[in-house]
């Protein structure tokens, strides 16, 4: 039987895969090489934003994604990226004669190929940067058009890329976290973590105030993440992890490559930011994803993430709490599917607020390609008619590709005890044919959620907080379901093995499968085996456990009805103690209890 503690921890990692899946999702075309070489001048593509005269140093730069609204790659593709993709990726004679943003001079001349000979041109050795072949260029002659794609805003850039102040003063200082040494990166497989244990500065408790990417190889590097661990991890090389570090779930700073290579210091004027140090954590895990696309066997990397931090801690510590809904089943077909999970800040959520409430000041809202619209919304505890939401973030027209970062910096949303969060997610699948399950495939899986910062996180609370329903289930009767304390009966059943033992041989096989599949002669033998086990025995504690335990559950009621479609003798299992009804109800009983630790044991 879990304790509490290692039940806080389960739960905690949990969230941290989620926070990891989010991650990875953030960005899912970098800005190869290849894509560089497919055009003339393609590495050579001044910033439009620049110019000769400027003195900020910072936008001396060229625009490496030649084809993505960020000018490090990695977002959603811009005019050029469209049309760039609609060609193959190939530098042809139509796309070279184009004009794709409208300024006058063809594409070909922008990238120093005004005859569009490229590559046959062997004489090609271009001495000027090329203009960019995406935005229009002066951007003196053409100003900023929030309505017009092929503008850009480059008061807004220019002060996005000024260095961060807050990094100059002199109370604070940095530390570098990177792979040791330059490591080979998988070419049998699109993705690898690679993890690196590391320790921390922790002669006293800091708050981290800013960070930036240590890039080494931007062709593979796909995000950096550095997790506070809650015990000691010994030192070690770099080894493959998975993609929660064990034992390491408290977040201090992460990198996305949407997020490009300048420094993350949003957070630097905040009353409130990630600790680490001493009453914290001494150890940290650096985790570095690697996304060989294209299965290169010539990558190495060795990247990392500077930390900027400071002795002058802020009042109150960061937390993030996960909201949102971890089963979904999307039909093939649909035009619209509407889908929703919340948390109840009462019952087993009181002690994360502990009898306080929370300041929620920047949300992110989570789906993948089938995604439309999302939003989350808060309900006072008092209002039982829920008439009147308070939005945190909504997002009309969701695009996978650009996480809107919906900040409350100078208006927090305050949750009180007994309030409730919901994320309402809304999907299509006009196009597939198939049904649309939860999981970490950009294209074939589909997740609802809300990442939400808030403030103060409370001492007693270690780590991010997932607080999500579970199909009908809310999270506190998920939550529930493991503080069932079957090991105080006097039975010989060892529950936590039982259920470990079949999730892979009943669950995956025969859950929530097609009914020809579900009541197969394999999947009622499994089935048969569920009640042959000493946990489900007639007169035992354990058994009236957990028939008592989803009684009344709504998901079990479902369940009942499924598995009377089936015929197998588990059914005919009848206990002095009850009725055959019962007995048929033990049946969903048990699956139901299997299906509550598939999460656990599939997703931490």
């Amino acid at each position: 039987m879990k304790s509490a503690s290692q039940l806080h921890e389960s739960m905690s990692k949990t969230t941290v895969r989620l926070l990891a899946v989010f991650l990875c999702s953030s960005a899912s075309t970098l800005a190869y090489r290849m894509f560089q070489n497919n055009i003339p001048s393609g590495d050579r593509v001044r910033h439009p934003c620049y110019n000769d005269d400027d003195d900020d140093d910072e936008l001396n730069e060229q625009w490496q994604g030649v084809g993505h609204t960020s000018s490090f790659g990695g977002t959603s593709l811009n005019v050029f990226g469209r049309r760039f993709a609609a060609e193959g990726y190939m530098w042809t004679k139509a796309l070279c004669e184009e004009d794709s943003d409208g300024d006058g001079r063809s594409n070909g001349v922008e990238l120093n190929d005004p005859l569009c000979t490229w590559p046959l041109n062997v004489n090609f050795s271009p001495v000027v940067l090329a203009t960019h072949p995406g935005y229009k260029d002066p951007v003196e002659r053409f100003p900023y058009n929030a309505s017009d794609e092929t503008t850009l805003d480059c008061a807004r850039l220019r002060a996005a890329a000024r260095p961060c102040g807050i990094v100059q003063r002199s109370d604070v200082r940095h530390f570098d976290v990177q792979l040791p040494r330059r490591l080979a990166v998988s070419w049998k497989r699109e993705t690898t973590y690679t993890c690196y244990n590391v320790r921390v500065p922790a002669d006293r408790k800091f708050h981290v105030v800013a960070w930036g990417p240590i890039l080494d190889n931007i062709d593979v590097v796909h995000h950096v993440s550095l997790y506070g661990c809650s015990w000691s991890v010994a030192e070690s090389d770099p080894y493959e992890c998975p993609m929660t570090p064990l034992k390491c779930t408290r977040l201090i700073a992460a990198w996305t490559f949407a997020m490009g290579n300048e420094t993350f210091c949003q957070l630097s004027g905040f009353n409130a930011a990630y600790p680490f140090g001493a009453g914290v954590f001494e150890w940290a895990v650096l985790r570095v994803h690697w996304r060989n696309r294209f299965r290169l066997s010539d990558q190495f990397d060795a990247s990392g993430l500077r930390i900027y931090y400071t002795p002058n801690v802020r009042p109150w510590d960061l937390g993030t709490l996960v909201v949102g809904q971890r089963v979904l089943k999307i039909p093939p077909r649909q035009s619209e599917v509407t889908v929703s999970g919340k948390c109840r800040l009462v019952d087993c959520m009181s002690s994360f607020l502990n009898g306080n409430s929370i300041h929620v000041f920047l949300a992110v809202n989570h789906m993948h390609v089938h995604g439309r619209e999302i939003e989350t919304v808060v309900y006072r505890g008092s209002d039982t008619k829920r008439l009147s939401p308070i939005v945190i973030a909504r997002d009309s027209s969701f695009n996978y590709e650009d996480p809107n970062f919906h900040g409350l910096f100078t208006q927090p949303v305050t949750v009180y005890p007994g309030d409730s969060i919901e994320v309402t997610c809304r999907y299509s699948s006009i196009d597939q044919d198939k049904t649309i399950h939860y999981g970490e495939s950009l294209t074939e899986e589909e997740m609802c959620y809300s990442y939400l910062s808030y403030y103060p996180r409370r001492s007693a609370h270690q780590g991010s907080t997932v607080c999500a329903s579970y199909g009908s289930f809310d999270h506190c009767d998920y939550i529930h379901l493991y503080e069932a304390d079957l090991n105080r009966y006097s039975d010989a059943c060892e529950p936590w093995s039982f259920v470990s033992e079949l999730i892979d041989t009943v669950l995956l096989s025969c859950f929530d499968a097609v009914p020809s599949i579900y009541c197969s002669k394999h999947c009622t033998a499994l089935w048969d085996a569920v009640y042959e086990n000493e946990c489900m025995a007639c007169g035992t504690a354990s058994r009236r456990a957990i028939e008592d335990h989803f009684r009344q559950n709504a998901m079990y009621q479902t369940l009942v009805q499924m598995r009377l479609r089936c015929a197998s003798k588990s059914y005919n299992v009848s206990c002095p103690e009850t009725s055959s009804s019962s007995a048929r109800t033990s049946s969903a009983v048990g699956s139901l209890l299997i299906l509550g630790y598939l999460f656990t044991y599939s997703v931490l």
